[in-house]
Order: structure tokens, then sequence, then C-alpha cells
């Protein structure tokens, strides 16, 4: 996945069997933004403009997914993965796609609360823009762009958090519900490890 600056060309992003290409630009009838090289040899499958039409015709819900993918790709919440913790920066194309299929955006204003102990635990959170902090860890310092807060432990045995989080400055964060967040892990057993030996992955 090669970009351009300043007139040549800057590696991006590696894709891997399994990842799909080009479909956003299908679906917004946008231009496409980057150059695609390969670096191996590749065997690929190609759909046609007409075929990939026909598809998304039939199935009205991927035309939907597609551009929510787009649309988190250009937000924040993809440039915090590339760039947060060395857990997210080695999601393959593949993890990456299925996590920004996942997320919603959130604001969230100073001093609001994203969840409080003894609460169900229902969501985990991707820092976006901004600073947040556990309530009961004031000498901790704020989790900010890349972090990943989730207690999987409380997911996963439907028991109550013993954390409160809330936003110590104005932020954007990425959420993920607990359903579609157990089965992402589930399915990635590697990742899986990370998120049952801490609350937070930074």
């Amino acid at each position: 996945h090669i970009g351009r600056a300043s007139g040549g060309r800057v590696l991006t992003k590696f894709f891997s069997a399994g990842d799909v290409i080009g479909e956003a630009s299908l679906i917004l009838g946008a231009m496409r933004s980057f150059d695609i090289v390969a670096t191996t040899n590749v065997r690929s499958v190609e759909l046609s403009r007409a075929a990939f039409y026909h598809l998304i015709e039939r199935s009205p819900e991927l035309a939907d997914r597609i551009v929510q993918l787009a649309d988190m790709r250009a937000s924040t919440c993809y440039w915090a993965l590339q760039n947060g913790s060395e857990v997210t920066r080695c999601l393959t194309g593949s993890q990456m796609t299925q996590l920004l299929a996942i997320v919603t955006e959130r604001k969230v204003p100073q001093g609001s609360y994203l969840w409080r102990a003894g609460e169900t635990a229902l969501e985990a959170i991707l820092v976006g823009k901004g600073g947040l902090k556990f309530a009961e860890a004031q000498d901790q310092d704020p989790f900010t762009t890349g972090t990943f807060v989730a207690d999987f432990l409380a997911m996963r045995d439907d028991k109550p958090l013993d954390t409160s989080l809330y936003a110590q400055l104005d932020s954007v964060v990425y959420v993920v519900e607990r359903a579609p967040f157990i089965r992402f892990l589930d399915n990635n057993p590697g990742l899986l490890i990370n998120f049952l030996k801490a609350r937070v992955v930074e």
C-alpha cells in the first residue's frame, strides 16, 4: 500500500492474504488515493465494477458496511490504530478491517464518564484524541491516542466493573460494543492474550 508524499512514494501499509482493496472507491465514486504495488509475487481475484455492483445490490447491508469502513479509514481511528500501541501497530490488514467494521465514533466532553464502577461491562474504548483516566488512579498519566481500554474478563464473565473511566480532556473515542468485541478477540487469539493480561493496552 503506497501513498505519495512530496513527489515520492512512502510505504504506509502492507496487505496480505484475505485483504480487500479498492472497494470504497467503487461505492463512493471517488478517485483512488493510493498506488498499490506488489512487493512479492501475488495471486489475486479481481471483481469487475459490474459484478461488484451486482453483489451489493443483492446485499445492501454490505454497501453500508463498506461505507462505514471508508469513513473509519479516513478518521482518527485508523491513525490511532496504526500509530498506537505495539499491539495495534501489528494488526494485519484483515484484523484492521475487522476492527474498523465494528467501531463507532463518540465525542466525550471533559469530565464525562464513559463507565462507572459497579456497572456492567458493555464497551471497549480506543482513544482517538484527548485523554482518559481511571478515577481510582489519579496519579497515573492519562490514556492518550492509540490506547485501548477494556475490561475483557468483566465483559466475558458478565461481572460488574471495578473501575470508573472518565475524560480528563475533551476527547474523541472509538467504541466497540461487548458482543462484537468478544467475537473479534475469539477470532484473533493472539490479540486476546493481551486483553487477558491487562485492562489497558498502550
